[in-house]
């Protein structure tokens, strides 16, 4: 199967934008990304760890926008991100 494009013309260029908007603000996470503060220490660091609610997903987000951005902060974010999902991993109980 060969990748095809989604959208065209302007539709194209409004969705760019959302995603670039996306990317700027995933820059500087906030606290309230992470809603684990009340959990004990072993569960927060689940959730910031996680796919769906943490670093990992942040940093995912990132890697797959270098690949159509070409902005070389972008990857560098995403390993940021990915350092911290696995910081936060190591830190769960077994």
């Amino acid at each position: 199967m060969v990748w095809q494009a989604l959208l065209e013309g302007e539709d194209r260029r409004k969705a760019i934008d959302v995603v670039q908007e996306l990317l700027e603000a995933l820059t500087a996470p906030q606290p309230e990304w992470f809603p684990a503060e009340d959990l004990p220490q072993g569960y927060k660091s689940v959730v910031e760890a996680s796919l769906a609610q943490g670093h990992a997903g942040i940093a995912l987000f990132f890697a797959e926008s270098a690949r159509f951005n070409g902005q070389d902060r972008w990857p560098n974010l995403a390993a940021e991100h990915f350092y911290r999902a696995v910081d936060h991993a190591a830190r769960v109980p077994l």
